[in-house]
């Protein structure tokens, strides 16, 4: 019984509706088989039914069932005695629950019809279905009376069973206890349910008002000008749900990627002049085809953006007709009334309901739309051939081994996490996880108890708190999957392994591009080839015979040693910056490619994040980036928000002239081309130049040491080979950054200087310059060229017009006036983390409200916030959000930062210009993320010895009262956080601990990058000596 659903049964008198959908194995006993039997034949003796077993019931497990209200009632199920009286009784309180919500649901339609003399037009039909000489008013109360009847007979049934059943449950439960929280288990698993009945009873409100205008509007008291009024306003709004349906049709199209005949056409226009056929890889050289697909895919994308614009505008149009027509109704309707009905409200009251019902009729065509759609998509054989809008690798090879199926796969992007991966592990390798798990939670939870509440860790409460979550996981980890989800997964499985197999054996690479955020897949020897060429140009690296990680680890513990004897640096920082023997590894260094750029150039990333160098590194910069941060604030952008604030000012202030215009730069190879022994010294004069003579104690040539430290043990190994970095840092280590931004200060400052006292804008952002600029385009030339000259190892890209791109803002002086929006790199594709990831929910809603948050902060206008918003509601479409999804979280958006948008409007946009500043104003206010953390850097680096004090107390008191740990997030798995949080209050109810927070975070699984793109060598080439 343990291993079965509770309404597991072989009962062959019940419909087959009320068979489980998922049974285990294990026989079922003679005793069992009658309680089933009772169950049916008593709890859901129904003729009519309407009242069936809940779904919940049907599909969780006994075993499981037990376990959460085992929880819920604070005592172990342990007798069979036990578990049969809380079957049975949770069985009576479910149909309990459903009865009730059907009586209350027809007491209703008796009470609203006896009042307004009106009936749902349903029941009218049941009616005369009964009974079909006769539809009058007396007919439909006698039939609602009877509903009601059978309800309340059957309440009053079940009632008497719970009443029968009492007299016998056992005597180590608590009947008090037991019925409240088996109530609340079946309320809370039978929401929708009650969203359903609610909603009926909603809509036959609205129903009731609808006809109420109606027969006001066949009055004598309504005159033909007002009908005709009327009439139009009910056909214009018809017509915009027409163009409704039409623009949801197309964005299911998207959606599912099946997009118009008219966008099929595109294949075929844009293809080359000598080509018969469409250039698929293979038929022509793969640089032509990409640059084929490329240009295809855009033009797509940007016909689907005017379409959309253009939906949008006849919708619009069709409301600003319909809102003046109904303001001209309601003012000759005003203080007009008939039978006591405010007209007005009834008109209002009547347009809300009709576009309602329409709305709603029109989702009930998308589904038989969607199945036409996929009907007609099987049939065609060009269709599957088409190229699609959604993001895609990039594929720099002529021929690639993998399969249609396996190309779709890689669709879904390096954020993609497949689904359930715990499910298909061995049961040994679930246990093993499991326990990870248990003693991970169980660990922070101990540590938190003992340290900061004196509950000792052998303590009874805590043994029996930590055996709870052990059970609890393993519960949750035994939750069955359906037949579909069970498919997907070993699906997804096998596609990765096959994908892997394949790639090696072709001898194949596959990367993330720099900035597309897709795919890139290229040969080997290509990929070599072009890093090989790389260092040569640079001349930054020179390769080693031998391994030298030994030999910098034992130099960096003999250097930071020494400094601590001779105390020139505090314990904390020598414990900081010490490397750790057991994790110490050597650097490796791994190619993006840049895809943007013409011949897929590669950017050099260094991973270091466990070198013997990275301690100092990450101090060094803890140190001295608040420094930086606040001495040179004036110069330096800290992201694009902060561009346009400067700007507006720089606006208001009446700078910004017809004839201004904007200037970038961007510095070729940064990282890689800093001089060490000339960036070192810049860094102690940087330091001295604003009063240091040591920072945090520690004096300026112990900080050029480390410095030096940090530069010159910067070694890698890179395919079986080790190098050494000589010129410039590695891009990856914290340091780098910091020591760059200060290079970059000491170079910039006579022009950023000369800028700033004619008052204008100067700004940089790491290795990209903006300013603005009212001399001639002569002086600009002589400028640029003095500037190149400044420094052999920086050269300069430059750009200049009245509208540029900086970061991630375009902007525009129009006449004189200042015009900002999103800018989008040509090649950026518009990829997002897919909808079907194993993500938690809330980062799905993130992502829609970080993309909306920027679009209105950047969008100077109205109009430009719109485009982006296309934009963004595209980009979720290719990347397989739901559409009702995506109009869930725009309108939650919409509300949240304005107080006059109304979420009855059809169509989640904002159209009133007045309510769009309003909000880009407050969200303009509001610090942005990057603003927030340099103000935490600064504001913690300036602190004295007493504030420091004030926040250490302040952190432990916080420690005391917050409890934070990390569960492994998958989507089955969503229950877990709820239980502990329950255990976790079932445990300390009524007691000191009950007031503290309980914080759960989530741990992803591996996605699509970690499991296919493989940067990190073999450990023999990064591992300390064991001998050391």
């Amino acid at each position: 019984m343990n291993n079965r659903t509770l309404w597991a049964s072989n009962n062959n008198n019940r419909s087959s509706r009320h068979q489980a959908t998922t049974v285990r194995q294990g026989p079922i006993t003679g005793q069992q088989q009658q309680l089933i039997q009772r169950m049916n034949n008593i709890i859901y003796d129904d003729p009519q039914m309407i009242c069936r077993p809940s779904k919940y019931l049907k599909t969780i497990p006994l075993n499981v069932l037990y376990r959460i209200i085992s929880i819920q009632i604070n005592h172990k199920l342990r007798t069979s005695q036990e578990k049969a009286f809380i079957q049975l009784r949770l069985c009576i309180f479910d149909a309990l629950f459903c009865y009730d919500l059907h009586r209350c649901m027809w007491q209703s339609f008796l009470d609203m019809g006896s009042q307004y003399q009106i009936w749902p037009e349903h029941v009218i039909k049941m009616v005369m279905a009964s009974d079909e000489t006769s539809t009058e008013n007396d007919s439909v109360v006698k039939f609602i009376l009877t509903k009601i009847d059978y309800f309340q007979n059957k309440l009053e049934q079940h009632e008497c069973e719970l009443l029968l059943q009492s007299a016998s449950f056992p005597s180590t439960l608590s009947l008090t206890t037991v019925d409240r929280e088996l109530k609340h288990f079946v309320s809370s698993h039978q929401t929708a349910m009650s969203n359903k009945i609610n909603s009926d009873v909603t809509r036959f409100k609205n129903y009731i008002k609808e006809k109420q205008f109606i027969d006001t509007m066949s009055s004598n008291s309504v005159t033909d000008a007002q009908r005709d009024i009327v009439n139009r306003i009910k056909d214009m709004r018809q017509k915009q749900l027409q163009i409704v349906e039409e623009l949801w049709m197309l964005e299911r199209r998207v959606f599912y990627g099946f997009l118009p005949k008219a966008y099929d056409e595109v294949d075929y226009k844009l293809a080359p002049v000598n080509s018969n056929s469409i250039p698929y890889v293979g038929h022509t050289s793969h640089d032509l085809a990409n640059q084929y697909r490329t240009k295809v895919k855009k033009t797509k994308r940007i016909m689907l953006q005017n379409d959309i614009q253009q939906y949008e505008s006849k919708i619009a149009d069709i409301e600003c007709q319909f809102q003046q027509e109904l303001k001209k109704l309601e003012e000759q309707f005003l203080n007009q009334n008939v039978n006591g009905i405010s007209l007005v409200d009834s008109l209002k009251a009547y347009t809300v309901h009709r576009t309602q019902q329409g709305l709603e009729q029109i989702t009930g065509n998308m589904k038989a739309f969607q199945i036409r759609l996929f009907r007609r998509y099987r049939r065609s054989s060009t269709a599957k051939n088409k190229i699609g809008v959604s993001p895609e690798p990039i594929i720099d090879v002529s021929e690639v081994p993998l399969t249609d199926a396996e190309l779709a796969y890689l669709r879904r992007g390096p954020g993609y996490i497949r689904p359930n991966q715990t499910w298909l592990y061995s049961d040994k390798v679930r246990k093993e996880f499991i326990k990870g798990e248990h003693d991970t939670i169980t660990e922070k939870i101990l540590y938190n108890l003992s340290t900061h509440h004196k509950v000792g860790r052998s303590s009874a409460i805590s043994k029996q708190l930590c055996n709870k979550v052990n059970t609890c996981l393993i519960d949750r980890y035994k939750t069955p999957l359906s037949v579909k989800d069970r498919l997907c997964a070993r699906n997804d499985l096998k596609l990765v392994k096959s994908i892997r197999r394949k790639l090696k054996k072709a001898n194949l690479i596959l990367r993330i591009t720099d900035k597309s955020n897709v795919f890139y897949i290229g040969r080997s020897i290509d990929f070599e080839q072009k890093a090989e060429a790389y260092r040569t140009r640079t001349n930054a690296y020179i390769e080693l015979t031998y391994n030298p990680l030994r030999e910098i680890f034992l130099k960096v513990v003999h250097e930071l040693n020494d400094l601590r004897v001779k105390k020139l640096i505090r314990a904390w920082q020598h414990k900081r910056m010490l490397p750790d023997r057991r994790k110490t590894k050597l650097a490796h260094m791994y190619f993006v490619p840049k895809a943007h750029k013409i011949g897929i150039p590669l950017r050099p990333i260094t991973s270091s994040i466990h070198a013997p160098t990275t301690g100092i590194s990450r101090l060094l910069d803890l140190l001295i980036r608040p420094i930086f941060d606040e001495k040179v604030k004036s110069t330096t952008f800290i992201d694009g928000v902060d561009l346009i604030c400067r700007l507006m000012k720089y606006q208001e202030e009446g700078l910004l002239q017809p004839s201004t215009i904007f200037c970038t730069f961007d510095i070729t190879d940064l990282y890689t081309m800093l001089p060490q022994q000339e960036s070192l010294d810049i860094l102690v004069n940087f330091l001295r130049h604003f009063g240091f003579e040591q920072v945090a104690g520690i004096p300026l040539d112990v900080i050029r040491k480390l410095a030096h430290i940090v530069l010159t043990e910067n070694v890698f190994v890179y395919n079986k080979k080790y190098y050494r970095q000589i010129l410039g840092g590695a891009m990856g280590s914290p340091f780098t950054l910091t020591l760059a931004n200060i290079f970059m200060w000491n170079w910039e400052k006579e022009f950023a200087n000369k800028l700033n006292s004619s008052r204008e804008i100067y700004g940089r952002y790491i290795d990209d310059v903006f300013f603005t600029w009212n001399g001639t385009v002569q002086d600009f030339k002589h400028e640029l060229k003095k500037l190149n000259q400044l420094h052999p190892n920086i050269k300069l890209v430059h750009e200049m017009g009245i509208k540029v791109s900086f970061l991630d803002v375009l902007v525009h002086n129009d006449n004189g006036i200042l015009s900002t929006s999103v800018y989008h790199k040509e090649a950026a594709e518009p990829y997002v983390v897919p909808f079907v990831s194993d993500h938690p929910r809330r980062i799905f809603n993130n992502i829609i409200d970080a993309a909306l948050v920027r679009a209105v902060r950047y969008s100077s206008t109205l109009t430009h916030f719109n485009h982006e918003r296309r934009l963004i509601r595209l980009k979720l479409l290719y990347n397989r959000y739901p559409p009702k999804f995506i109009d869930k979280q725009f309108k939650k958006f919409f509300n949240k930062y304005s107080s006059t948008w109304s979420s009855s409007q059809i169509l989640p946009i904002i159209d009133n210009e007045n309510e769009f500043f309003a909000i880009r104003q407050q969200l303009l206010v509001k610090p942005s993320v990057d603003r927030e953390k340099r103000s935490k850097r600064i504001a913690r680096a300036n602190m004295t010895p007493e504030e420091r004090q004030q926040e250490a107390e302040r952190r432990a008191e916080q420690a005391r009262r917050r409890l934070i740990f990390h569960t492994t997030h998958e989507k089955r798995l969503r229950s877990i956080k709820r239980d502990l949080h329950n255990l976790w209050s079932q445990h300390f109810d009524n007691t000191e601990l009950s007031e503290v927070q309980l914080i759960i975070g989530d741990k992803t699984r591996p996605n699509t990058k970690r499991e296919l793109q493989h940067t990190r060598p073999d450990p023999t080439y990064t591992n300390l000596p064991t001998d050391l």
